[in-house]
């Protein structure tokens, strides 16, 4: 629900604490409340708490929203309450200072104590403590605004009691507002004796301990009725902590700059703040704010800051470049990672993309640490609900590096390198994966959205492409085939995605296989600009099943290693038909060595010519493809999934014995 900053002392969190079960369990609706207060229009309940509720409102007469407070329903007949709310109410209605909620009007209303005042558009500084988005920097900006709401309210002699986050709050323009100066004094003052063991929920009252406990000086629970103003100073050191550290101090103090990286100077100032001798605390809240400005001054310029245009015109234009930016590398992962698949180098440009991310993130990790922005608050308390953002976002990015590298396993042929070749991509692949997942458990403050739906997509479409390859395909109308091949041939080309097989995203070529012959597990034996250092060049090619040849090309020159023949795609090649709409197609053979002709009939196993390097092929290797006509990529073409039969198969280190195989990417198939 969208609140008013102004009135953040009513959140829906303060609905649970033990000072609201003293109220009614549900505030009144806000036509109850609009019959007493025809001069605003009653738009919605924000909440209620320790102080009334609040509801925001639309003062007709000027046509702005404000936020009413209606306070304490149940002393509607305390002639001593009333007259205490018109000198409190009136004092705090002269606060007029651009860090404190200012007070527009006051009074009663049929028995009901209000106030009406300003609504700030904007959040508390709670709510972004649990979002995780106060960095140091911005808390150098923010407690200097609180200290001087402080300073004046205290030079009124008006003293807050209740400094906590829920009350202290930023609008859209990142100025600080206090809210609720002075009400807890008000609220909790009666002519009634203190009960013994009772407690309130945000103020003092003369012998009573009220407060909020984590934020109280320790004289607040020792002498309630002899608070002063340093009773603020030592609140808002406590806040100054939490904003640093992002969490409360404990029992015995540990330094800030023990558990995150800031500067050891701001150990002294959060220390003396936290003095439990008032004596020893800052005397003023200026004083507070002279010795963390000096220190912010030192660490270069800051976030915006209300009351200073240059920073804030500046911090709004870092802002919005920030999201576009974000936005930006969004669409270029995005976009990349498309264009990469379609050209079928989707794995190529995974495997760079993951090098060069570990260099950017850990710079971006060690900056992050030096400016404190590290959401810290992961490892001291995990199982913080405020942190389940970061947790989604760490899951994401982990999610996304893991899926990478099954991908890259996947789909990098290990016979194209040599061992050399191949432990070193190995160990920068998977180097540069640990190293990744390792820093996303190093989240900023900050979430980057952008990117973080980017990897999103990204992990669903591996997981998807990956699904795809692994859950077993059936063979159901597959073309049963015996391999056109002897000896130890590898899958280069196959499987039911473009991650795996160049052809699939092409309709026409959706089924192809491409083979080549392995020698020591390699694909070439010397340099690979030579057609004779692959063994695929000039091995047999025999047919696959009986049939009738349908057609035959043989006249085209066989490429050098490298180039390609982009007009004549599959080069020499043989159709076979084996059945009625049933052909298998055999390309890239050798110029010269095809041994049949169209109408001849060839029986399963007879040799009908080389392995070769024409059309458009990189290196030697068997194109093979089963499809329901003669004509080769037509677009009226459909083809026909491909299974072996009688094929010893090696698929990464395990054995496989399946009588009908459906092959994939880097199965190793031998046929005696």
């Amino acid at each position: 629900m969208a609140m008013n900053a102004a009135t953040q002392t009513v959140l829906t969190e303060d609905l649970e604490s033990p000072q609201v079960s003293k109220g009614p369990l549900q505030p009144p609706a806000p036509e109850q409340i609009a019959k007493h207060f025809p001069q605003l229009e009653i738009l919605e309940c924000l909440g209620r708490g320790g102080m009334g509720v609040v509801y925001k409102a639309r003062q007709k007469s000027l046509n702005r929203f404000v936020a009413l407070k209606i306070l304490a329903p149940e002393r509607e007949r305390d002639a001593a309450f009333a007259r205490r709310f018109s000198v409190e109410a009136e004092l705090l209605a002269r606060l007029n200072h651009p860090n404190i909620v200012t007070i527009y009007d006051f009074g009663q209303a049929d028995g009901l104590f209000y106030l009406v005042m300003e609504f700030v558009d904007g959040v508390t500084l709670r709510k972004l403590l649990q979002s995780g988005r106060v960095s140091t920097r911005e808390a150098l900006v923010i407690v200097p605004q609180i200290c001087d709401a402080l300073q004046f309210a205290h030079d009124h002699d008006v003293v807050h009691r209740d400094i906590k986050p829920e009350n202290i709050l930023l609008d859209r323009l990142g100025r600080v507002k206090v809210a609720d100066f002075g009400l807890a004094r008000l609220m909790n003052e009666s002519p009634e004796p203190a009960q013994a063991g009772e407690s309130g929920g945000t103020g003092t009252e003369a012998g009573k301990v009220v407060g909020t406990p984590s934020y109280m000086a320790p004289e607040q629970i020792r002498e309630p009725a002899e608070v002063d103003h340093r009773a603020d100073i030592y609140a808002l050191g406590v806040v100054f902590y939490q904003m640093l550290t992002g969490e409360l101090p404990g029992r015995k103090i540990e330094l800030p700059s023990k558990k995150v990286l800031v500067d050891v100077r701001l150990d002294e100032v959060v220390l003396r703040a936290l003095e439990a001798n008032p004596n020893r605390r800052y005397e003023q809240a200026s004083q507070f704010k002279t010795q963390i400005e000096s220190i912010a001054a030192d660490s270069g310029p800051g976030p915006s800051v209300a009351g200073h245009p240059p920073r804030k015109d500046r911090s709004w234009v870092q802002r919005v470049a920030g999201w576009v930016l974000n936005g930006i590398l969004a669409a270029v992962i995005l976009l990349g990672g498309w264009l990469a698949y379609e050209l079928g180098v989707f794995f190529n440009a995974l495997f760079f993309f993951a090098l060069l991310m570990a260099p950017v993130r850990l710079v971006q990790v060690l900056w992050r640490l030096s400016q404190g922005s590290v959401e810290t608050g992961l490892w001291r308390t995990p199982l913080a609900t405020e942190l389940r953002w970061h947790w989604l976002h760490v899951a994401n990015d982990c999610i996304f590096w893991l899926l990478a590298g099954l991908t890259l396993k996947t789909c990098i042929v290990p016979a194209q390198f040599d061992a050399t070749e191949n432990a070193v991509i190995r160990a920068l692949a998977w180097g540069a994966l640990l190293l990744l997942l390792a820093l996303a458990l190093f989240p900023g403050k900050r979430i980057q959205w952008g990117i973080s739906l980017a990897l999103a997509l990204g992990s669903a479409f591996m997981a998807w492409q990956l699904a795809r390859i692994y859950i077993p395909a059936t063979t159901e109308g597959a073309v049963v085939l015996t391999a056109p091949v002897r000896g130890d041939w590898l899958v280069l080309n196959g499987g039911r995605s473009g991650l795996v097989n160049v052809h699939y995203r092409v309709p026409n070529q959706r089924d192809a296989l491409d083979i080549e012959k392995l020698e020591d597990g390699r694909e070439s034996t010397g340099g690979k600009q030579l057609l004779k250092s692959f063994p695929s060049w000039g091995a047999p090619v025999y047919a696959p099943a009986s049939g009738t040849v349908a057609r035959v090309e043989k006249d085209y020159e066989d490429n050098p290693p490298g180039i390609t023949d982009e007009e004549h795609l599959a080069g020499n090649h043989i159709v076979l038909e084996v059945a009625p709409q049933r052909f298998v197609v055999m390309a890239h053979l050798q110029k010269g060595s095809i041994q049949v002709s169209p109408g001849d009939r060839v029986e399963a196993g007879q040799l009908l010519a080389k392995c070769g390097n024409s059309g458009n092929t990189s290196h030697p290797h068997l194109h093979l493809q089963a499809q329901d006509r003669a004509e080769l990529f037509n677009d009226a073409t459909h083809t026909i999934p491909i299974v072996f039969k009688n094929v010893r198969v090696l698929r990464g280190k395990r054995a496989r014995t399946e009588p009908l195989f459906s092959p994939r990417r880097n199965d190793r198939i031998t046929v005696q």
